[in-house]
């Protein structure tokens, strides 16, 4: 519990397999829905995490 929280990069770091934009499957309300990019989140807190999904289902 004591371990101490690591400061925050300034900006959200560069990877190769990450992109500048976001490929978002969006619900706009029921039964419709959009595909768009959206920007990548910044990270905020030391808390905060990029996670980078391969796959997805919808039901």
């Amino acid at each position: 519990m004591g371990e101490k929280v690591s400061q925050l990069p300034r900006e959200t770091p560069k990877h190769p397999t990450i992109r500048a934009s976001n490929s978002s499957f969006v619900l706009e309300k029921a039964g419709s829905v959009k595909y768009e990019d959206r920007p990548i989140p910044e990270l905020k807190s030391p808390y905060d995490v990029l996670v980078n999904v391969k796959f997805t289902g919808i039901c």
